[in-house]
């Protein structure tokens, strides 16, 4: 599924968004501190958007060097 994903529309949408913080910035602009708050949370879930599975497997080939490296008795 995450290499497939890589190819949708949906991973460039949420690239354009997360590459250009200053266009978020002046096109999303909230005031005060719960406007700051949703204005990261919604810069985040972009983000997120188009780095979950290149998250996901470097998550999963740490636990696995993790795994590995402690039965290798270091």
């Amino acid at each position: 599924m995450p290499p497939l994903y890589e190819l949708t529309p949906l991973k460039y949408v949420c690239l354009e968004k997360c590459r250009s913080p200053l266009g978020f910035l002046l096109g999303s602009w909230r005031d005060g501190q719960q406007g700051a708050v949703q204005m990261g949370a919604r810069h985040a879930v972009w983000c997120v958007g188009c780095c979950w599975a290149l998250m996901g497997a470097l998550f999963a080939l740490g636990v696995m060097s993790l795994v590995g490296w402690r039965s290798s008795g270091h």
